[in-house]
């Protein structure tokens, strides 16, 4: 539900200048479920439904550096439908054997502030949080029928339609690699985060150390190959992922803008993809707050199967 205090944070994601006006009959101060919200510098106008505001700017998914990722999102949503509407599958029930977010949210050591989640899905991340503390805020090309349960917006990562300095910390979870411009997604983080804020990372890394990482890395493979037969998909045309990340790969990017303030390694199940556990800071904002899980290292340390 769009509400007077989320509107409030928003601002146009087009010539992100101005604060977003809703129309002249919106009731002021009450939930805002249908209508639009109009840009007074640009003349931009966005549509709210249900309470969510579509806020992709008006010049993004249009040229034909966005084509490879308007069809990698739609067979993405297939992929999606496809386990919601075949639960009983075995490549579904396998995926949900593995589920970091408990551990991850423990990791990021968020006990208040105003949290941003991007590419949130659900929002399942939010349930591991103490709400009456943490703002939950949620941002998705997709909005799925969950998200009528919390604030979110619909747009994109790499043009986040909120103000300067707007959150205390962003949360990425298994979205990475399915981001089209990811060093547009730093630079937008870099700003909507105050003065002390953190970017928390979870993300697959698909990477041979040896015998088990070599079946972790071939079980991945089988279970895409099937989830991409079951949804009738062409595997040889759209890649599942937009970015295939390694440990060293993956810090490598971040650490070009961030300062590394913890890592870990977590291994739920013998053939999921190992997760690397990230938190990071802008190197020109100086954290203020303990490290999440009391930990510094500039690489991921490794755990146990099962240990959190």
């Amino acid at each position: 539900m769009l509400t007077p205090e989320i509107l409030s944070m928003l601002w146009c994601p087009t010539c992100q200048k101005k604060e977003l006006d809703t129309a002249p009959e919106t009731v002021a101060g009450q939930p805002f479920e249908e209508g639009e919200l109009r840009c007074t510098r640009c003349k931009a106008v966005y549509p709210v439904r249900f309470g969510v505001p579509h806020l992709i700017p008006h010049d993004a998914l249009t040229g034909n550096d966005w084509k490879l990722w308007r069809d990698h999102l739609a067979k993405f949503e297939a992929r999606r439908k496809e386990r919601i509407d075949h639960p009983d599958r075995p490549v579904t029930r396998l995926a949900k054997k593995s589920q970091p977010q408990p551990a991850f949210a423990r990791f990021t050591a968020i006990q208040e502030g105003t949290l941003l989640d991007v590419g949130c899905g659900p929002g399942k991340l939010r349930s591991h949080f103490d709400l009456e503390r943490v703002q939950y805020v949620g941002l998705d090309p997709i909005a799925l029928p969950e998200v009528a349960d919390f604030p979110f917006v619909q747009s994109l990562a790499e043009s986040i339609p909120f103000k300067d300095a707007t959150f205390t910390d962003v949360t990425v979870l298994a979205a990475l690699d399915h981001f089209r411009d990811k060093e547009g997604f730093l630079a937008e983080v870099r700003r909507v985060l105050k003065p002390g804020g953190r970017l928390h990372i979870l993300q697959s890394v698909h990477e041979v150390r040896g015998p088990i990482s070599a079946v972790k890395v071939m079980a991945h493979k089988v279970k895409d190959g099937l989830e991409e037969r079951s949804a009738g998909e062409d595997a040889g045309d759209v890649p599942k992922h937009l970015t295939e990340f390694t440990s060293r790969s993956l810090l490598d990017w971040l650490q070009g803008s961030f300062d590394l303030v913890a890592s870990e390694r977590y291994s739920a199940t013998w053939y999921s993809p190992v997760k690397v556990f990230l938190s990071s800071t802008p190197k020109d904002l100086k954290p203020t707050r303990p490290s999440p899980s009391g930990g510094e290292s500039a690489e991921p340390r490794a755990v146990k199967y099962g240990e959190s």
